[in-house]
């Protein structure tokens, strides 16, 4: 399929390609795909739907539509976990099945690492009236376990003691 392709595509292929790598090793992943491999990976009705699109003068509005655009994803997440994109650990999906695929699934939780990123970016962060009186909606009537009552009485005793200089003894 891949000799039968329009210039255009090809050109917007390359392009692709190239801003993928580019995004792969500067997040520290081991990028072992040449084009003609990326090229590979397109499905034909994938192929037909660039060319379709490419024909009506679409194909730049529809990659940058939030679900439907097509974007170079993993295969599984132990291959994304291991590092290394090749044509044997890549595949081209829908930006939803890539979001689907590799987000958090239910039962999963965020790793130790990733929670203090996630607090860290959030710690700090002013938020509107609105924004506090929607998150004091959502948590009425919400019963609070034993265990996240201490807990929450502890970080708050914990945090006024450290903004007054004074040390905690256990």
């Amino acid at each position: 399929m891949a000799a039968s392709l329009p210039v255009g595509i090809i050109t917007w292929l390359w392009g692709q390609y190239s801003r993928a790598k580019a995004y792969q090793t500067d997040q520290g992943i081991t990028f072992n795909l040449t084009f003609l491999e990326y090229q590979a990976l397109w499905k034909k009705d994938q192929l037909e739907k660039l060319i379709y699109w490419h024909k009506h003068n679409r194909l730049v509005s529809a990659m940058k539509h939030r679900d439907r655009g097509f974007v170079l994803s993993w295969r599984s997440k132990a291959d994304r976990k291991a590092g290394v994109m090749d044509k044997t650990t890549a595949r081209i999906l829908t930006r939803e099945k890539s979001r689907q695929r590799f987000y958090l699934q239910p039962g999963e939780t965020h790793s130790e690492d990733a929670k203090k990123r996630i607090g860290d970016a959030q710690r700090g962060r002013k938020r509107s009236a609105e924004h506090k009186a929607a998150i004091s909606r959502a948590r009425k009537g919400t019963k609070q376990s034993q265990e996240h009552i201490d807990a929450r009485v502890a970080a708050t005793k914990a945090t006024k003691q450290r903004k007054l200089g004074l040390v905690l003894t256990p």
